[in-house]
């Protein structure tokens, strides 16, 4: 359901934040500190989901969803590094087909429980707006909203 949610928001780019850390609490401080000092100085308005994943060694990398303007991808590579992390890939997305990519641990009980104990029993981190199809206000209730109108309506008698 979350990656269908995915495709309703419609996310402009994918990027992939690597060196986050060995625990939660360092993956979200460098995260918040990473949004933080992107908000600080882009001269647009950008929304993001992420998704983390445990490296083998140990550490944390992020693959992040972001909707947005981004004229100057050099901010993202200069606001990674004034976090603490750095930009691995960074691609403008043309299709929608890879949008569940970060959900790719999720597919087998062992995955989805280290995924989960790698980021502190979510699925997915969205920033406020996130959850929004373009042009539209965020809807109260998130991904959950989006979902919804997924679903089939009820069948009347």
């Amino acid at each position: 359901m979350i990656t269908k949610s995915l495709h309703l928001v419609k996310p402009d780019w994918f990027f992939t934040l690597e060196m986050l850390g060995s625990t939660w609490h360092t993956v979200s401080s460098t995260m918040t500190r990473f949004r933080r000092v992107l908000r600080e100085r882009l001269d647009t308005h950008i929304e993001d989901a992420y998704f983390v994943e445990p490296y083998a060694n140990g550490q944390h990398h992020a693959h992040v969803l972001a909707t947005g303007p981004i004229t100057d991808t050099q901010w993202l590579y200069d606001a990674a590094i004034h976090a603490g992390t750095r930009v691995g890939a960074l691609d403008p997305i043309t299709h929608h087909g890879r949008l569940g990519y970060g959900l790719k641990m999720t597919e087998t009980d062992e995955g989805l429980t280290a995924y989960l104990d790698a980021n502190n029993g979510t699925l997915v981190h969205a920033s406020r707006g996130f959850w929004k199809r373009p042009g539209e206000a965020p809807p109260r209730g998130g991904y959950r909203v989006l979902a919804s109108q997924l679903r089939p309506a009820p069948i009347s008698d």
